[in-house]
């Protein structure tokens, strides 16, 4: 993650902007924005990744802002949250009829990532996010 505040912002939305245009060569691994093109709908187009760190609620939902303009634009969202009763990072769609203290709901609107229906052992804990948009 880049460190802050890396243009005296102080504000998400200013912060990614002023990191936007930088191409992420894969060294430094200090980046807010990574972008690179691939085909969407056909067409060669500049896809943009924004990269988030947390901590859940201490409750059964977070919400977390994403600062990306309209809903279609997001191609795809990856979240992956700690699990303190094993020690490793879990991804949504592992199975709550197996443990609920474990089970985790991911989904997004216009303006936030949802993580919903924590288990107990996913609240209070650290989380990450990737997102992939187009402008």
């Amino acid at each position: 993650m880049a460190v802050w505040p890396a243009n005296g912002a102080t504000d998400w939305n200013t912060k990614s902007r002023a990191f936007i245009d930088i191409e992420h060569d894969g060294t430094t691994g200090k980046h807010l924005v990574d972008t690179k093109y691939a085909p969407v709908d056909s067409v060669t187009t500049r896809i943009f990744t924004k990269y988030f760190t947390g901590t859940t609620d201490s409750d059964t939902s977070t919400s977390v802002s994403h600062g990306v303009t309209g809903i279609d634009n997001i191609l795809s969202v990856q979240v992956s949250i700690f699990d303190s009763g094993t020690g490793v990072y879990r991804s949504p769609g592992w199975l709550a009829v197996v443990n609920t203290d474990k089970s985790i709901t991911v989904s997004y609107s216009a303006t936030s990532i949802i993580m919903s229906s924590m288990g107990a052992d996913l609240q209070g804990q650290k989380y990450r996010i990737k997102i992939e948009y187009v402008v």
